[in-house]
């Protein structure tokens, strides 16, 4: 392993690894490089991720790493855990050799302290049961004590005990996700053991919060997260952890597909207002136009929300986008629609629902979304209230509505940059205001 080290290791985790090993052999305390890195390593793609597993004490180890390294560490006892932060600000996570165990199923494993095998076996899959030792021993050793290696070679994803799903059901949405970017395939009997915590009800028992996360990891990734709610949906995972009519015919993944579409031309125009997550896009498409049918009610949409255990902004978005986006179509698809009522009608959507409104079947709507998103919203007014206020306009509410006038005139092409101040003047002009008769004073210069 040493020579595979070397020849495929950028030269700065080289020698991290190398500082690893010194410290492990100096102090005599057995260290393994464990996880994706290893796996990684044998499949030659690049992986950043430092996991280290001690047999004795992770802590101390951590301590004394953080020192050869003149890094800092931060230790979580309760789990006997650490990371290590080194000079680089490489971080390099540090846990002692444990088992787990479940109490009931879907619930949060215990720990203790236990052998490499026993810290191996509790993992997900065997291609992540892999580890290599760094020392005491002079030389590194690739550890298989599951056959990892050989999955690796046959492309196959496959867990190591028939109750892996039942303990956690979130593996199987993990072994979608894993499975699509590695490009394996799940193991027979692995898809029997899904079929079997199906039937158990697992995805019944799981706390929101633990599904919400690992769904975000697939549906945040334009390059995944279509093909895994398909994968999902085949497999029932998608219904039973969802909602029992997510199906996904054809018509659910052409949307699907042009939402992550929409994403990707925001991405690629380099657009960050208004601010938007892919996962809550894909989440919006996932349940867009089944508002009224049975299953996505508003009642049926506040079930899911609570489901996944959404908050804040992420449950704003989700539950009020229907009403929002049926009233922003019905603008976006007037004959004749002018650009200002266009601003107007998306300035207070989401980045995610006006992407849902880029993502639209219906060319005018799509393309007065693009043209928001491109053009209208970031124009900026040259004149300022400041301005009108030195020609005599007394401060009010007026002088925003002003403004905003000739926001609305600039926005449709009325006027230019150089009239602006002249456009609003006439405004207050014609529309004096309410709250201070007689307070406007006008300096009749022309502007040029």
């Amino acid at each position: 392993m040493g020579g595979l080290l070397r020849e495929r290791l950028a030269p700065q985790m080289l020698e991290r690894i190398e500082t690893i090993a010194a410290v492990s052999r100096r102090y005599q305390i057995p260290v393994y490089l464990v996880g994706g890195i290893v796996r990684d390593l044998l499949l030659n793609r690049e992986n950043r991720d430092l996991d280290l597993v001690v047999e004795g004490d992770g802590p101390h180890f951590a301590r004394l790493l953080a020192a050869e390294l003149g890094g800092r560490v931060r230790v979580h006892e309760a789990f006997m855990t650490a990371v290590v932060v080194d000079r680089d600000e490489q971080h390099i996570d540090v846990a002692t050799a444990r088992s787990e165990f479940y109490r009931a199923p879907a619930a949060l494993p215990e720990v203790q302290t236990s052998p490499l095998r026993q810290d191996l076996f509790r993992r997900d899959f065997t291609i992540n049961a892999l580890a290599v030792c760094l020392g005491p021993e002079p030389s590194p050793e690739l550890i298989d004590y599951f056959g990892g290696r050989r999955d690796l070679e046959n492309g196959l994803l496959r867990v190591l005990h028939s109750l892996s799903f039942i303990d956690d059901p979130t593996r199987v949405l993990r072994a979608v996700r894993l499975g699509l970017r590695l490009g394996f395939e799940v193991s027979p009997e692995t898809l029997h053991l899904v079929e079997v915590a199906l039937g158990e009800g697992v995805f019944s028992r799981l706390s929101g919060s633990r599904l919400r996360d690992e769904l975000i990891l697939l549906l945040d990734d334009p390059a995944l997260a279509v093909r895994g709610l398909e994968r999902l949906a085949g497999l029932g995972v998608l219904q039973a952890a969802l909602a029992p009519a997510l199906d996904l015919d054809e018509t659910d993944r052409d949307r699907l597909r042009r939402a992550v579409a929409a994403w990707d031309w925001y991405t690629v125009q380099g657009l960050e207002r208004p601010p938007a997550r892919l996962w809550r896009l894909v989440l919006l498409a996932l349940v867009d136009g089944r508002r009224d049918g049975a299953m996505f009610a508003p009642d049926d949409l506040e079930a899911l929300v609570d489901g996944l255990m959404l908050a804040g902004a992420d449950r704003r978005i989700v539950v009020g986008a229907p009403g929002r986006l049926e009233a922003a179509r019905s603008v976006l698809g007037e004959p004749g629609v002018t650009p200002h009522r266009v601003s107007a009608a998306l300035r207070d959507l989401s980045g995610e629902e006006v992407l849902m409104l880029v993502a639209s079947e219906s060319e005018p709507i799509r393309t007065w979304a693009r043209r928001d998103l491109a053009e209208l919203r970031s124009l900026e007014l040259t004149v300022r209230g400041a301005d009108l206020l030195a020609r005599g306009v007394a401060p009010g509410r007026h002088v925003g509505r002003a403004l905003d006038a000739v926001r609305d005139a600039r926005l449709d092409g009325v006027i230019g940059a150089e009239q602006e101040l002249s456009h609003a003047l006439r405004y207050l002009e014609e529309h004096p205001p309410e709250e201070a008769p007689g307070a406007l004073v006008l300096d009749r210069r022309e502007d040029s």
